[in-house]
């Protein structure tokens, strides 16, 4: 950091031992890669599908997506199955 120079590298969730995530879920297509301490502090990677993000119109009210069907009232909301209700 202090060079300031750019360091290229693969997403982690493409080679997480040997194995190689994917999002194939239309509502939730990007993938993400965070750490997380377990109970006895350690560091534990997560790989986890994240929603699309929508660019609204603030002009109009309009959606980039508006017309696909989506259902916009729970357009940011996780289903109930997404999260470990541990983790929270």
């Amino acid at each position: 950091e202090a060079a300031s120079e750019c360091v290229c590298r693969s997403h982690p969730c493409w080679n997480d031992k040997g194995e190689r995530h994917e999002c194939r879920q239309e509502q939730f297509p990007i993938l993400r890669y965070r750490e997380e301490e377990d109970d006895l502090d350690q560091v534990r990677p997560v790989c986890e599908c994240f929603m699309k993000l929508v660019k609204e119109d603030h002009a109009t009210g309009d959606s980039e997506l508006s017309g696909t069907g989506a259902d916009w009232d729970n357009e940011f909301a996780a289903p109930d199955d997404y999260y470990n209700s541990d983790e929270f």
